[in-house]
């Protein structure tokens, strides 16, 4: 018997995507499938719903077909991700819900097509790539590391400049503050890593903001 009824799944779909949910009209790329659940695993979980589209109306699937199209998804992210599917119906078609659950040995990757890993998390309604910054982050908090930073006239003029211009790229800091960008980037892990610093991704990029902590 469905954990979930028909009306619940209805009121599912009708929040629409979002950061933990998303619509398949049907799988046409297990590597894009592979995205969206290591997207998933590194950003809180979240669930697919196969065999609905954009409108959120439901559309015909094999759902046996798409279940083993999830299946070889899976095997193309590492470490492995966890998940379930579930039939459910709606409007007498079906719907696979497939719940992929938060991870907790990131970074999860998931294989392309010419057979690299990549690392995605789901910012909103879409799996953005994840940065150099962000992986250097997740990996410290993986071992459990304390990042620890001397502030000195350096940090102290990076801190500042991201209070006084929030919201901008590693690019335009370290044009204004003068640094090379490797140089710039292994401050900013540290700092993220600490929480004096928050890191937003998108679509565009990455992005940074003061936390407005006491760096004491």
């Amino acid at each position: 018997m469905s954990k979930i009824s028909e009306a619940e799944l209805s009121q599912l779909i009708a929040r629409g995507e979002g950061q933990n949910l998303d619509f398949k009209h049907s799988i046409t790329s297990t590597h894009k499938i592979a995205r969206a659940m290591c997207a998933f695993a590194n950003a809180g979980g979240g669930v697919l719903l196969i065999g609905i589209k954009d409108n959120g109306k439901p559309a015909k699937i094999n759902a046996s077909e798409e279940a083993y199209m999830v299946e070889a998804a899976a095997a193309k992210c590492r470490p492995s991700v966890e998940y379930s599917i579930e039939e459910l119906s709606l409007d007498d078609r079906v719907v696979l819900h497939v719940q992929v659950l938060a991870g907790n040995e990131r970074p999860y990757m998931a294989l392309d097509e010419e057979g690299k890993w990549w690392a995605f998390i789901r910012v909103n309604d879409s799996n953005v790539l994840a940065n150099w910054i962000w992986l250097q982050v997740v990996k410290l908090k993986s071992k459990h590391l304390n990042t620890k930073i001397a502030f000195g006239e350096l940090e102290e003029a990076l801190l500042k400049t991201i209070e006084e211009h929030p919201g901008l790229s590693q690019n335009q800091l370290a044009k204004r503050l003068k640094l090379s960008r490797n140089r710039l980037g292994k401050l900013l892990v540290s700092m993220v890593s600490m929480g004096v610093v928050e890191m937003k991704l998108s679509k565009d990029g990455a992005f940074f903001y003061s936390q407005s902590i006491n760096k004491g």
